[in-house]
């Protein structure tokens, strides 16, 4: 009984651990995308207001 509790636990802690990095993975993934278009938009915004043509 107490192996199979063990067994449980650790079980658990692996698959805690896979959904922290898969997260993790995603963001990082994301981040820079989400970078870009925060840069990129207000630029774009101030570039048409000034009137460049793109």
């Amino acid at each position: 009984m107490k192996i199979s509790d063990t067994v449980k636990i650790i079980a658990c802690i692996l698959a805690t651990l896979a959904v922290v990095v898969l997260i993790i993975w995603i963001i990082s993934m994301i981040a820079p995308i989400l970078l870009g278009l925060v840069v990129f938009v207000p630029w774009l915004f101030s570039a048409l207001s000034d009137g460049a043509n793109i």
